[in-house]
């Protein structure tokens, strides 16, 4: 018996240390090249550079592109976090609360989205025939409308696990209906809304860029142009492709996005008490 655990000890630790390699060597493949030069990254191997191009990321700095698609990225994942956390949150007490068959199949249509693919023609001919396509506002409404089924998902859930007694009991004391809100809803509703605010900014920097690519043309590369097209036009479209940069910008944009998350859960803390870190 004893020697049967340890092998199945040993395959477990196997397959855990497989699982391991196969995510972290991309990444130490990525963080070699983002040193490289543009002749040597193009083999994209483990192989370390000749030389160590560190300024490499000096240029993601100053390359105007760049700075611009990352402000582009910051504001529309911003703007997109508050709507969705806000408008989960208030969905999700109302749909938990009065569970009608009216909101039930709401919320079974609204989680639907989880599963179901976003077909690019219809989204673009509805955005066109709302006149939002190719601007600020549709695409933070874009981002806000793809992540609200799997964010409304989590907190409701958490929603349904609160006692109705304790509105009841507000009720019995001669609470009105802001004095509930105020006191009983909503700081029962605050740490979820914290834990969903900063999962929503962890992918303030690491959006899907398929659908503002596919929107994108010269007329409007000032408010289309995020870090994740730049990045594929340099290293993919590109007459003369540089993965160097390319990795360098990545990596950078991780940076920024760890840097972005350890900020939001010590203000989160501090604010309310609660943080996922």
């Amino acid at each position: 018996m004893r020697s049967r655990g340890r092998i199945t000890a040993l395959i477990l630790n196997l397959t855990a240390i497989i699982l391991s390699l196969i995510f972290i060597i991309p990444m130490v493949v990525i963080f070699i090249n983002s040193f490289k030069s543009p002749a040597e990254s193009n083999t994209m191997s483990m192989r370390l550079p000749t030389e160590w191009m560190f300024e490499n990321y000096s240029v993601v700095v100053e390359r105007g592109k760049v700075f611009a698609s990352f402000l582009n990225s910051f504001c529309y994942a911003a703007c997109s976090a508050i709507l969705i956390v806000v408008l989960v949150a208030m969905a999700a007490f109302v749909l938990s609360r009065n569970r009608s068959g009216i909101n039930r199949f709401i919320y079974y249509f609204i989680i639907l989205g989880i599963a179901m693919p976003v077909s690019n023609v219809p989204l673009m001919k509805v955005m066109k025939a709302l006149h939002i396509i190719n601007t600020r506002p549709g695409i933070i409404l874009l981002y806000a409308a793809i992540n609200i089924p799997i964010s409304l998902f989590i907190v409701y859930g958490f929603v349904a696990s609160i006692h109705k007694e304790i509105d009841e009991a507000a009720i019995i004391d001669g609470a009105t209906l802001l004095q509930r809100i105020r006191y009983v809803d909503l700081p029962a509703i605050v740490p979820t809304a914290v834990i969903m605010l900063i999962l929503e900014i962890g992918r303030m920097l690491n959006m899907g860029y398929e659908k503002i690519l596919a929107m994108q043309n010269q007329n409007n590369l000032s408010v289309s142009e995020v870090i994740p097209t730049y990045a594929f036009k340099v290293s993919l479209v590109s007459s003369f492709p540089d993965y160097s940069y390319a990795t360098a910008i990545g990596l950078f944009q991780s940076m920024v996005g760890l840097i972005l998350i350890l900020l939001s859960n010590k203000i989160a803390k501090k604010l309310t008490g609660d943080g996922f870190i």
